[in-house]
């Protein structure tokens, strides 16, 4: 789960100081929680972040959830109110998320700045998804100003035509169609989903944001 942090130091000790507290109001006694390790991540951006893994048991089940989060990203155009359903209750509770838009210019910029050494196949399977599920909701002048706001904060070149040549190489990488291969066998909510049709929508993504410039 990604979080980003505002109005918060972000340091190891007030984010242990404030998930502690967090934890311990805990209204659903069947569950614990436990912090079992902080660690800095995204230490090449201006004020990085941290990645904390909380162990959650319920009876003799026992999950570990990482948490990573961040602080100082642009949200573009502002973060957006979205009701999240309780796997408890059916109480609505009301968080605030990334855009559409952020979350794909996010996914760009980190496919574009790791290149071959990107071994995260979610990265794509994330942007496949979003696009074949979200096409509809998707502003593009609005994601190519994202990019354009996410790529410049992360000192990163915006350039569609390295980006679009990149994912063409991709494409045809042994490295990362074994990966992806790897990855559909212990994620089986990716189904029959192959490696090259993952590429060419992301292609289609980015077509569509060149036609807004």
């Amino acid at each position: 789960m990604d979080l980003l942090l505002k109005n918060i130091q972000l340091s190891k000790e007030k984010m242990f100081e404030v998930l502690n507290e967090a934890l311990k109001n805990n209204l659903n006694d069947e569950i614990s929680y436990e912090i079992q390790n902080i660690s800095p991540i995204r230490e090449e951006d201006k004020y990085g972040g941290v990645r904390i893994k909380i162990l959650c048991k319920f009876d003799n089940i026992k999950v570990v959830v990482p948490l990573d989060i961040a602080t100082g990203d642009i949200v573009t155009p502002y973060p957006i109110d979205y009701n999240y359903t309780s796997v408890f209750s059916d109480e609505k509770i009301l968080i605030k998320a990334y855009s559409i838009e952020t979350m794909i210019a996010e996914k760009l910029q980190t496919i574009y700045m790791r290149g071959f050494l990107n071994s995260r196949s979610k990265d794509y399977y994330d942007l496949y998804i979003l696009y074949k599920l979200k096409i509809d909701e998707i502003n593009f002048n609005t994601l190519l100003e994202a990019c354009e706001k996410t790529f410049c904060y992360r000192k990163t070149d915006f350039d569609l035509n390295k980006l679009k040549n990149l994912l063409k190489k991709l494409k045809e990488d042994k490295s990362f169609l074994k990966q992806w291969r790897n990855y559909k066998k212990k994620n089986n909510y990716v189904g029959d989903i192959n490696f090259e049709n993952v590429i060419d929508n992301i292609l289609k993504i980015i077509e569509k944001i060149e036609s807004k410039k």
